[in-house]
């Protein structure tokens, strides 16, 4: 599924980058459809690949579950760098993916051991999809987030006391 869905996350990244983005730009692109084609078109597809995202046999999904799936695409009110950064992470989550699909290929054809397939699966759950410049942001931000009081929103403080200077960084 991850090799069929990289076209239209390509095409989806280039549809972002011509269409008409930001706080109210892209509220207005959303609302006002037919003004713009890129824009029209990032949404057809944003649209399209949302329920392909949707886990079979997990049972129903809400239109809250649908909406979190389509904003983890892209959105045209978000600034063209933060749709930039999530097609980043999005497409290395794919070509994770594909890399587990050539993995299983290979045990299932006997071309590697089990023990070496879980071997090279383990070493793939390591990599992070998270770029370069996300990291970089995501230190910053974080930065500055210490020097304004602390701990970052969203984790408690027992929790943030507890974590490793290692594991802090991440955030």
């Amino acid at each position: 599924q991850a090799a069929s869905v990289i076209p239209d996350i390509t095409m989806l990244g280039e549809l972002l980058k011509q269409a008409p983005s930001g706080p109210i730009q892209g509220r207005l692109a959303q609302t006002f459809s037919g003004f713009n084609n890129a824009a029209d078109a990032a949404k057809a597809i944003i649209s399209r690949l949302a329920p392909s995202m949707r886990v079979p046999g997990s049972g129903s999904t809400s239109d809250i579950e649908v909406q979190m799936m389509m904003d983890s695409l892209g959105s045209l009110i978000n600034q063209q760098g933060a749709n930039a950064l999530i097609h980043a992470a999005f497409k290395s989550k794919l070509n994770l993916d594909i890399q587990r699909q050539s993995i299983v290929r290979k045990v299932q054809s006997k071309e590697i051991t089990i023990n070496e397939g879980r071997s090279e699966l383990e070493k793939l759950d390591q990599v992070s999809i998270l770029s370069d410049p996300l990291r970089g942001y995501l230190s910053q931000s974080t930065a500055a987030s210490m020097q304004a009081g602390g701990k970052p929103t969203g984790i408690s403080q027992k929790k943030w006391d507890s974590m490793t200077d290692k594991e802090k960084a991440l955030f």
